[in-house]
């Protein structure tokens, strides 16, 4: 892909190094779209040879992130990504009851503004990009984060999170509380390209970013198995535990007879992609720009 091209292809500034005293060789330079929107200074540079983005003030930044903060759109239309259809017919998901969201559902409060950035993320982009909110004071859910589910664009479920270390750690919306049932979904699938990871947690998602979906749980439904295969390149990344690794070989194995190539990653420096090493989650998000 023609980074540079891509991005001047959607009104995005782009200067090439060694035009700006900010941009090196073999780099190109934009305007910082977190620190520097508008200022004309380069300060984030984008490595041609690896896509590693970094910024002079406010450091490195993933590149699905850069490009959707640059250009305010999906990444798929960005990349101009075409999903492959498996050989299943595209059956849509049925109908199970009216959303409701719960009460109490608002701005992240101080506490959820904790849990995340101890989890290594940022909960501004967490908020922006995936439209989370918080549960504080309630009879009902307190003290959670509010995960929206999304097909096609739209609000359809959603899953709580607790930011506490006690009880269960999701809790999802009730089948007559939502329009479609969330566990016949991939969350984040409204980000994917052809090449996605496949996790077990929103968390994980937003540790690896857009190409990233969770099956929201170990098991798998059919609907769900169906949805994968449509993307000809998978790398199914559960959690590291042994109960979680055997899941992950069966779900290999239910693609086995579907076009295209499914590989399973144990990470070796944490439980899941929400704990590990940033390198490992690095890797992960190279496969997602092939």
């Amino acid at each position: 892909m023609d980074l540079k091209q891509t991005l001047r292809d959607y009104g995005v500034q782009v200067a090439d190094g060694g035009s700006h005293r900010h941009v090196r060789e073999g780099w190109i330079g934009v305007d910082c779209p977190w620190c520097g929107k508008g200022t004309g200074k380069n300060h984030l540079g984008i490595e041609l040879s690896t896509h590693r983005c970094t910024c002079w003030k406010c450091g490195p930044h993933r590149l699905g992130d850069t490009l959707v903060a640059l250009t305010g759109l999906p990444l798929p239309t960005v990349l101009g990504w075409k999903i492959k259809r498996g050989p299943t017919p595209h059956r849509l998901p049925q109908m199970v009851g009216t959303l409701e969201v719960p009460s109490g559902v608002g701005q992240l409060l101080r506490p959820h503004l904790a849990y995340l950035k101890k989890r290594g993320l940022d909960p501004q982009q967490i908020q922006d990009q995936w439209g989370v909110q918080a549960i504080g004071l309630s009879s009902y859910l307190q003290w959670r984060l509010f995960i929206p589910i999304h097909f096609e664009m739209e609000m359809v479920s959603w899953t709580t999170r607790s930011i506490g270390d006690d009880g269960t750690r999701y809790i999802s919306a009730e089948p007559d509380k939502e329009q479609l049932h969330h566990r016949d979904l991939l969350y984040g699938e409204d980000c994917t390209g052809p090449s996605i990871v496949v996790v077990e947690g929103p968390i994980d998602v937003w540790a690896i970013g857009p190409g990233a979906v969770a099956t929201m749980g170990l098991a798998t439904t059919p609907a769900q198995v169906e949805k994968i295969a449509r993307h000809p390149y998978r790398v199914i990344c559960f959690d590291a535990e042994t109960t979680a690794q055997k899941r992950a070989h069966r779900l290999a194995r239910e693609l086995q007879g579907f076009p295209g190539t499914t590989t399973v990653v144990e990470l070796e420096s944490g439980k899941d992609a929400g704990s590990a090493d940033p390198q490992e989650v690095e890797e992960l998000q190279k496969f997602l720009t092939k």
